[in-house]
């Protein structure tokens, strides 16, 4: 890895990765994940005895079989990985893209009038920030492993399609000298059991079996002579396919056994060799990818730098004020307040005329009720028995009025107003075909008042 993970455009590194143009200083993080990378050998090489056997089975002739066997291995290897980084890409770029979706959408939806605002919109306004930065690095890793996937890809094809050549180069030539070791085989069987009939019937022992047979008719001599021409054939075969089998034997064991053995064992070296290098590189990036992802939530300024204006996960949450967004909040609704009228005063209709405290004394007429009138007003139990005898300069009975006073006026007032009444309504009750005359009616009307209830007969005055 390099030192500054950061390009000088746009906060990217040379993978793509959001850094927010701030260097990373190994000494400050202490991190193992991003400590010198030293290629180290983990093994000091084959000792001389595994050395020995692998030199004796790639120059026998499982040689070339075992290397294509291993290149299979290698190249199904790589594919499940290439496999992998294909859907560790999708899985990434889904993610990315789902997080700066529903980043997008809750950032919309808080900044309807109906949501807060204040310090609490502008902290979500830079969390959201953060969450787009930590999407475009998450498309970039996935960018990045969908390159790797290609190019791992391209190399198992390579390897397929070599390995299908050498397969057929090296195993031809395998299986030829095989067939004619076989043949080779077959004719000194031939030659060796024509040279042991040949040999018995040189020495005049009673032969059997169907090269005898054939000679049944035939004279000793004539048998002998015969099966000596048969045997100096398949000794002649017999030399000819030695030889043969020589020639390809040697050529294959000495030009190309050797070259498919190198071949192929090239082919597994450079499948092995790209698996590992994509594995490096996925670390790396992995790497990458948290560290970006570290640096978009928590930047780390450089040494002796001024502070970013990109504020961190932490400090963007900390910013939030409760207390003054309530404040602002209710503050932006002054203009709303409605106006605030003076004291509430009880104000009387005139309909309802003058109020208790302004009560007049009625004047003197007398009353009647529909109902049973009383002799007497009431009289309350409270306050001082009212005033008897003529009204006197010290005392007129006016100022102040007693409140007693103003219960039996009312209810005086009652009685003349029911008097009257109830004079109307006999007056119209009576018939008007009696015959009766004018004064009649009027004395009968008359027997019929009360006496007038005045104050003056109540008080005395």
């Amino acid at each position: 890895m390099a030192d500054v993970l950061t390009s000088p455009v746009d906060g990217h590194d040379r993978d793509g990765f959001h850094q927010n143009s701030f260097p990373l200083d190994r000494a400050a993080t202490n991190s193992p994940a991003i400590a010198p990378e030293v290629a180290t050998n983990p093994s000091q090489g084959p000792s001389p005895e595994v050395l020995k056997q692998v030199n004796d089975v790639l120059s026998s002739e499982i040689g070339i079989t075992t290397l294509l066997n291993r290149l299979k291995a290698s190249i199904a290897t790589s594919k499940e990985f290439a496999s992998f980084l294909k859907k560790r890409a999708s899985l990434e770029e889904s993610n990315a893209q789902g997080l700066k979706k529903v980043s997008r959408a809750t950032q919309h939806s808080l900044r309807q009038p109906d949501h807060r605002q204040g310090s609490f919109s502008s902290a979500y306004d830079d969390i959201v920030q953060i969450h787009e930065r930590m999407s475009e690095n998450g498309s970039q890793f996935a960018s990045s492993l969908l390159k790797m996937h290609d190019e791992l890809v391209e190399l198992v094809n390579s390897s397929e399609q070599s390995r299908k050549t050498w397969k057929t180069t090296g195993l031809s030539a395998e299986h030829k000298v095989a067939e004619l070791e076989q043949t080779m085989r077959k004719s000194k069987a031939k030659y060796d059991s024509l040279s042991d009939e040949y040999d018995k019937i040189k020495t005049g022992e009673k032969q059997t079996g169907k090269v005898f047979n054939a000679f049944k008719n035939k004279s000793a001599a004539q048998q002998e002579e015969d099966l000596l021409k048969k045997v100096q054939n398949a000794d002649q075969t017999y030399k000819s396919h030695v030889q043969t089998l020589q020639t390809e034997k040697h050529h294959l064991e000495t030009s190309t056994r050797p070259e498919a053995v190198r071949a192929l064992q090239d082919l597994i070296k450079d499948i092995d060799a790209g698996l590992s290098l994509q594995l490096q590189q996925y670390a790396l990036l992995s790497e990458k990818l948290l560290l970006s992802n570290g640096l978009s939530v928590s930047p780390i300024p450089a040494p002796g730098a001024e502070p970013s204006s990109v504020r961190s996960l932490r400090n963007a949450v900390l910013s939030i004020d409760n207390e003054r967004d309530l404040n602002d909040y209710i503050s932006a609704q002054s203009s709303k307040v409605p106006h605030v009228p003076g004291d509430v005063k009880y104000e009387r209709n005139p309909v309802l005329g003058p109020g208790p405290s302004h009560a007049r004394e009625p004047s003197n007429q007398g009353s009647i009720n529909k109902a049973p009138l009383q002799s007497h007003p009431p009289q309350s139990s409270a306050g001082p028995p009212p005033p008897s005898g003529p009204p006197s300069k010290t005392n007129t009975g006016l100022n102040p009025i007693n409140p007693q006073w103003v219960t039996q006026l009312r209810w005086v007032r009652t009685q003349q107003i029911s008097h009257q009444q109830g004079l109307r309504t006999r007056r119209l009750s009576l018939p008007l075909t009696t015959g009766l005359s004018a004064k009649p009616i009027m004395a009968a009307t008359a027997a019929f008042r009360p006496q007038v209830v005045t104050p003056s007969s109540i008080y005395g005055w």
